[in-house]
């Protein structure tokens, strides 16, 4: 017999998450003893920091890829400095007179 349901919309799939993680903590007050077994508590807090892990990992790779650019720019004017300061006075290009800095 060949299985013809619909795969689970996003809402359904969202909806099956949350009564994974808020069932045990329902059952608590029905079942005291249900999380105080070792897998329980195992697979409760798997379930409540593997999320918090993965939110770190995206937000670090986020702010890599947002601060790459300027730390390029700021890589590339540095170099630039140390050009000019390693060049003699009289290699150096004249400056307009009004110029500063």
């Amino acid at each position: 017999m060949k299985n013809r349901s619909d795969p689970a919309t996003l809402g359904e799939a969202w909806d099956g998450m949350q009564v994974f993680l808020t069932g045990p903590v329902l059952a608590m007050g029905i079942v005291p003893g249900f999380l105080l077994c070792v897998p329980g508590l195992v697979l409760f807090g798997a379930a409540l920091v593997l999320p918090l892990v993965l939110l770190a990992i995206v937000i670090t790779l986020v702010g890599a890829v947002l601060a790459a650019p300027f730390l390029l720019v700021r890589a590339i004017r540095g170099q630039a400095r140390r050009y000019r300061r390693r060049q003699p006075r009289s290699a150096r290009p004249a400056r307009a007179a009004g110029s500063s800095a």
